[in-house]
């Protein structure tokens, strides 16, 4: 069996389902004014590895595979979360031929990083994404206003064009959480790289 087609469509509606869950998380999630806690950053893993469970997978096991890292206070198998722990990013969807130990890896739909530190923890955090192959990139971070959300947007869209190895079709989807307002604000650049 073929890998499955990951193209523009695909990221864009799977970014679409991504904003929506994010949202809905946010709506419906009580974080006491603490985005930074354990419980709601397990929330926003379970929500995003069931959006990737919910995708194609055949009777052999052929398709994707969910991958994500558990939170410290954890102590319940990662299975209660994804089909795997954490895989070299936060979370990632593997595209894999088949469920036995020797299937091929096919491609990577989906990787993803969450981090709520200072700046350099998500800039640090947010090269793992550039330099990785995947189909969609995903960054969740958290900043203080609106205004020093976009303003990470464009730094860490700096970081992206500044990478020599970058390619025309890589995608990013930034999440960054406005602390102020309680809310993430997305952005998903549509980018034009000169040779």
């Amino acid at each position: 069996m073929a890998a499955a087609d990951y193209g523009r469509t695909w990221v864009n509606e799977t970014a679409h389902a991504i904003r929506n869950t994010l949202n809905k998380i946010t709506e419906d999630f009580d974080t006491d004014g603490n985005y930074r806690n354990e419980p709601w950053t397990r929330e926003i893993l379970k929500q995003l590895a069931e959006l990737g469970r919910s995708q194609s997978r055949d009777e052999n096991g052929a398709g994707i595979w969910v991958y994500a890292s558990k939170t410290g206070a954890e102590a319940e198998a990662s299975a209660d979360v994804a089909d795997a722990g954490e895989w070299l990013f936060d979370l990632c969807w593997l595209d894999y031929a088949g469920k036995d130990t020797w299937a091929q890896l096919r491609s990577v739909p989906l990787i993803a990083e969450i981090e709520w530190g200072n700046q350099g923890d998500i800039i640090d955090d947010f090269q793992k994404l550039v330099l990785a192959r995947a189909r969609l990139r995903l960054m969740v971070f958290a900043a203080a206003s609106h205004a020093k959300v976009v303003e990470l947007f464009d730094k860490l869209m700096d970081f992206a064009d500044g990478f020599g190895d970058q390619e025309q079709s890589d995608r990013y989807l930034l999440c960054g959480y406005d602390a102020k307002e309680g809310q993430f604000i997305f952005q998903m650049p549509d980018r034009t790289i000169s040779p």
